[in-house]
């Protein structure tokens, strides 16, 4: 089972997904939003398993690119989003990243690497705008890629280590449901308990 689906797969489409700053978003306009990245995605040739970034700060384009990416099967790597142009470049090579997802607001500080790297960048723009209150039309919707969810990765997730150099730790589909999975029983017993 690829992650999106088992993230989104009891979604009431006219819920709030998000707040951000006063604006919500509903998880009908959030699924519109992942299917913008996920389009982008496929037009630019992304391929199954190949490592795109994420540069955001937390927003709901950090949130869509990062369910967008894993609904198409690619390998979602969120960046800090004060890395200097050089040490995105250093992480970009690291992880052997050719697109990267990058909020408007941060496009300009890196306008030297993405000119100079051939780097594919998909900007805020990528998103079709939210519509109030209508759900995505779920007969055009594109299917969900398949993934062995033991083996196939979900996202990178880095730390330093203790090196102090920046290290990709590999996580699968199956990691992530299985962390969500015991969030939402531990949650669910101190609600009910």
């Amino acid at each position: 089972m690829n992650l999106f689906d088992y993230l989104l797969e009891n979604a009431d489409l006219q819920r709030i997904a998000l707040i951000e700053e006063g604006a919500t978003t509903s998880y009908g306009e959030l699924l519109r939003m992942v299917e913008g990245v996920e389009h982008a995605l496929k037009t630019c040739g992304t391929g199954f398993q190949e490592k795109v970034g994420i540069l955001a700060e937390n927003s709901a384009f950090w949130v869509a690119c990062y369910l967008g990416i894993i609904k198409s099967g690619a390998v979602a790597a969120p960046l800090p989003s004060r890395l200097t142009a050089d040490d995105l470049e250093n992480y970009t090579k690291l992880i052997r990243c050719r697109t990267l997802c990058i909020d408007d607001r941060l496009v300009a500080r890196y306008e030297r690497l993405i000119t100079e790297s051939g780097n594919q960048v998909l900007k805020s723009a990528i998103m079709p705008f939210k519509t109030r209150g209508s759900a995505p039309d779920t007969e055009s919707r594109p299917i969900t890629a398949s993934v062995d969810s033991r083996k196939d990765l979900a996202a990178l997730m880095f730390t330093s280590g203790s090196t102090g150099q920046p290290n990709a730790v590999r996580v699968t589909h199956q990691n992530i449901m299985a962390n969500t999975g015991a969030i939402i029983a531990y949650l669910d017993r101190r609600t009910t308990g």
